[in-house]
C-alpha cells in the first residue's frame, strides 16, 4: 500500500509542476464534463496527501453526483487518465 501512496505523491508532485498536462485533457472534454474534471484536478493538485482523504473529500464535494450518464462516463474516463498519468492503479469509481 505504501508504494501506491508513494506513487500517488510522486505523480501529484509532477502534476503540480506541470498542471498544463491536466488542462490539456480537460479542454478535450465536453463543457458539461469540464466542471467535475476541474474539481478533480483541483483535488489532485491540493495539499491533501492521503489517498483515503482524497477519496473522502471527493465524496464530500460530490463531484460526480447528478451527472448525466454520458457526462459521468466522460468524467470517469478522465479520472482514469489522470490515474494513469500518476501511475495509480485504477478501479472503476476509485475516486468518486
Amino acid at each position: 500500500m505504501s508504494s501506491t501512496i508513494e506513487m500517488l505523491n510522486s505523480g501529484r508532485h509532477a502534476l503540480r509542476a506541470h498542471p498544463a498536462m491536466l488542462d490539456a485533457f480537460i479542454m478535450k472534454l465536453s463543457i458539461a464534463a469540464r466542471v467535475p474534471a476541474m474539481m478533480f484536478r483541483d483535488l489532485m493538485l491540493s495539499d491533501v496527501h492521503d489517498l483515503a482523504a482524497i477519496h473522502t473529500i471527493s465524496k464530500l464535494v460530490q463531484i460526480s453526483e447528478g451527472l448525466a450518464k454520458d457526462v459521468l462516463k466522460e468524467y470517469e474516463t478522465y479520472k482514469h487518465e489522470v490515474a494513469r498519468i500518476i501511475f495509480v492503479p485504477t478501479v472503476h469509481s476509485t475516486f468518486t
